[in-house]
């Protein structure tokens, strides 16, 4: 199955939408991730119809803040939310081979205090998983110092926090194909 995960910073413009239906229309993923979309509403409804999306579940954006939307157009795919929260989507996926899997999207805090509410959260659901599960998204947090560049001095008992959550959950961090930073 192939996933399509994009950190959008605001939809709610002609110049995302069209990037999102030339990523589709190029790439042909079966399920588009789109984080900090910054909508919500009715809105919401009219920038996924827009996009061409039959399928989609999401959480809301708080204001002009977050937001995690999943895309999808095959009724073959079953998605089911297993828990939601302001910082992620627990997802259970049956595919089209009939695999069932869980996904969790994350779009943490930029605050945080607010991001430690979230590592708390995912902490409670490792234990309990028996399928094979993927975490995708912006977790606003580093495990390594060559994955940051400029901006405020690099924290490194906010690093050594990130990585042992990742060790304590259980988590592989399987890295990224393109350009770092992206």
């Amino acid at each position: 199955m192939d996933l399509l995960s994009w950190n959008i910073r605001g939809c709610v413009n002609k110049a995302s939408i069209r990037t999102v239906k030339e990523l589709c229309k190029q790439y042909r993923p079966d399920m588009v991730i789109l984080l900090e979309t910054k909508c919500s509403g009715d809105t919401t409804d009219k920038v996924i119809r827009e996009m061409s999306f039959n399928y989609c579940i999401r959480e809301e954006a708080k204001g002009f803040a977050g937001g995690i939307w999943v895309l999808w157009n095959n009724p073959n795919l079953n998605v089911q939310v297993l828990r939601n929260h302001q910082q992620f989507l627990h997802l259970q996926i049956v595919d089209f081979k009939r695999r069932v899997w869980c996904l969790t999207i994350v779009y943490a805090s930029p605050h945080a205090h607010l991001r430690s509410k979230l590592w708390e959260e995912m902490k409670k659901i490792a234990p309990d998983m028996k399928l094979p599960w993927l975490l995708i998204g912006d977790f606003n947090d580093i495990s390594k110092a060559d994955e940051k560049k400029g901006g405020a001095t690099l924290d490194m008992h906010a690093v050594n926090r990130f990585k042992r959550w990742i060790e304590e959950c259980g988590l592989i961090d399987m890295g990224y194909i393109g350009s770092k930073f992206t």
